[in-house]
């Protein structure tokens, strides 16, 4: 009798703590999802062309990063004003099918992609980094971004990779070196109505929570501004935390989102083998021109991504000349505009 009692004791015991351990198992899986981030990065394009609306970029209540494209009337100063408030300056570079005299082009010889790039740098003092204007030709030629995202290496700058194209290889080329870099993932205003503008914001903050990171790119037309400076103030209130381009390599890694690649990994693609283009001349300097401040060196190119070392934005702008390989081959002739695509989900 006395064995059967503490047979019945001991199950039950063991039973009580059986419920225990299940009820404290829930309460703790919920405590780590809550736990998780959304983290988000806002990339405002094509500034320099209208200081009203630069201001109003500039002014937006967070760390929004500006891309200034060098053939505007104002990129040089509204570089400075940007600099000066704090705020993340990068280079808005113009790529085929984008024209102008910084635009680069496929056809055109290293060493005038070399010279075209000095020269923008030195139009955006500040750069921190550079991302492409359209692009979509140029931006898919692996011996020119393989020798852009080592130049960009060498200067101690970053690259996000703006996507006009999903033939694009700017991102997968500045992984293979372990280049700090990231990719956009969603445009919010490729068609400017207040709803249509108001659905991509909505698409950005629910793929943030979805894969934890979004970064977005919009630009300074009126009904964007009217959205963002309506909305950003509560994006902490829907689980969103608002960080700069910087920190977002940081977060991820170098790293490519599930939409362009796998297990971090970029698709493979033309860029599947780093480019090796010969050397050429090295591009002119503006002899008044300063130079480019002394960085910590970049970190070695991972086999798989790794966390990059992000640098601080300069305190000076860029303007040392760049060693350049030779010109990668000419394909078809640009055309005049292009359409950045939807986001991708």
């Amino acid at each position: 009798m006395a064995m059967w009692l503490s047979r019945c004791l001991l199950a039950l015991f063991l039973g009580l703590t059986g419920v225990a351990h299940g009820a404290s198992a829930e309460p703790e899986s919920d405590k780590d999802n809550a736990g998780k981030s959304a983290y988000l990065t806002l990339i405002i394009d094509d500034l320099g062309q209208n200081p009203e609306r630069d201001r109003r970029a500039l002014a937006l209540p967070g760390p929004v990063t500006l891309a200034i494209m060098p053939d505007t009337p104002h990129a040089t100063d509204f570089a400075r004003e940007a600099h000066k408030a704090g705020k993340t300056v990068i280079l808005h570079m113009p790529m085929d099918p984008a024209t102008g005299p910084y635009a680069w082009r496929p056809d055109l010889p290293m060493e005038e992609l070399a010279k075209r790039l000095n020269d923008a740098l030195l139009k955006v003092p500040y750069a921190a980094g550079l991302n492409n204007h359209e692009g979509s030709r140029m931006t898919a030629q692996p011996e020119a971004m393989g020798w852009l995202v080592a130049e960009l290496q060498r200067r101690h700058l970053f690259l996000i990779d703006s996507r006009t194209s999903a033939k694009t290889v700017a991102a997968a080329q500045a992984q293979l070196i372990g280049l700090a870099s990231a990719s956009r993932d969603v445009f919010l205003d490729d068609v400017r109505t207040p709803e249509a503008v108001a659905t991509q914001l909505k698409t950005a903050i629910r793929l943030a929570h979805k894969q934890g990171s979004v970064i977005m790119i919009g630009h300074p037309y009126p009904v964007t501004l009217d959205l963002l400076e309506r909305e950003l103030p509560g994006l902490k209130a829907q689980g969103i935390n608002w960080i700069d381009v910087r920190r977002m390599i940081s977060v991820r890694g170098n790293g490519a989102m599930a939409a362009h690649g796998k297990n971090g990994v970029y698709h493979k693609t033309a860029a599947a083998h780093p480019a090796k283009p010969s050397e050429p001349k090295a591009a002119p300097v503006t002899p008044s021109a300063p130079a480019t401040p002394t960085k910590p060196d970049a970190p070695p190119a991972p086999t798989t991504p790794a966390e990059p070392a992000i640098p601080d934005a300069p305190s000076t702008p860029a303007a040392a000349a760049p060693d350049a390989p030779a010109a990668p081959a000419a394909p078809a002739a640009p055309a005049a505009t292009e359409q950045e695509p939807p986001a991708e989900l």
